[in-house]
């Protein structure tokens, strides 16, 4: 959908839209509308979890709503949101602070990916409650995530574990956060 909005070729409009059906109908869990990591060469389905791809499908369902205003993709986008929301994120009672969501540990860029999502999404329908979620999330790591020395940004988002070596794709997820979401109204 990224490249029909750039180069308005609908061939990428149509092999977009056959992606995003054949990815929902292979690996979307029907119980809860996240998504499963993949399908193996023998076509057995990784039920794992990770927030870029429910992420990726948050913003292809926004993408496509907003590119053909079918009210099916908005559906998809706001299930895959919500239920996003529940899994990837818990309540934390921060000390000194309100409690608020918390994204759950793990790998940062996938974490990034899914805010891509939540951002489409929030173009598309203006509920900005999981943006101020991330909003939230990256103020409280900017005082609690990053080592005192170095800045650098550890994986736990409630800053009580610290890594023994740091990752640079975390650095630039969060780099990346925190510049989509000043670019937010």
């Amino acid at each position: 959908m990224k490249l029909f909005e750039a180069t308005k070729d609908s061939s990428f409009f149509f092999r977009g839209k056959e992606l995003y059906d054949w990815v929902k109908t292979n690996l979307q869990d029907t119980t809860d509308y996240l998504y499963f990591d993949n399908i193996n060469v023998n076509g057995n389905v990784d039920k794992a979890k990770y927030a870029y791809n429910s992420g990726q499908m948050l913003q292809a369902a926004s993408l496509l709503y907003e590119l053909t205003n079918n009210p099916r993709y908005l559906t998809d986008a706001q299930n895959i949101a919500s239920s996003a929301c529940l899994y990837f994120f818990h309540d934390f009672n921060a000390k000194n602070e309100k409690s608020f969501k918390l994204l759950n540990k793990g790998n940062i860029w996938f974490t990034a990916v899914m805010l891509r999502g939540y951002i489409e999404l929030y173009k598309v329908d203006k509920d900005d409650e999981y943006i101020n979620a991330y909003r939230k999330n990256l103020e409280y790591a900017w005082k609690h995530m990053r080592d005192k020395g170095s800045g650098l940004f550890n994986s736990d988002w409630s800053g009580k574990k610290k890594d023994h070596s740091k990752w640079l794709m975390t650095q630039f997820a969060m780099v990346e956060m925190y510049a989509r979401i000043s670019k937010l109204n």
